[in-house]
């Protein structure tokens, strides 16, 4: 059996790179920063990333065969999953019915 290659891109315009020497690029790298080296570079810079607010509820729902796959269907057309499509319409309907209930 012939032995392949695995070759990893990189960000820079250097030449692919067989995975076994980039592993060896990390792992040094890594040891260079247990060792007391700066994590940071002088051309790194800080990003800010917005983070979700974990979901901690699972609703299980019951559905038809047709109806699921009605449902995948409309959630593909949108862009989203299933789940994230239905989370959608159960808050936008919570909102309407919150919305009726305070009018005057």
């Amino acid at each position: 059996m012939a032995k392949k290659s695995v070759f990893i891109a990189t960000h820079d315009s250097s030449p692919p790179q067989p995975l076994p020497v980039m592993m060896s690029e990390i792992e040094r790298e890594i040891e260079r920063v247990e060792q007391g080296g700066d994590a940071w570079q002088e051309t790194d810079e800080a990003v800010e990333v917005e983070t979700k607010r974990p979901l901690d509820a699972v609703v299980p729902v019951r559905l038809a065969a047709d109806t699921y796959t009605e449902l995948r269907r409309e959630a593909r057309a949108r862009g989203v999953g299933p789940s994230t499509l239905i989370r959608m319409w159960i808050i936008e309907k919570l909102h309407a019915a919150h919305q009726v209930r305070i009018s005057p």
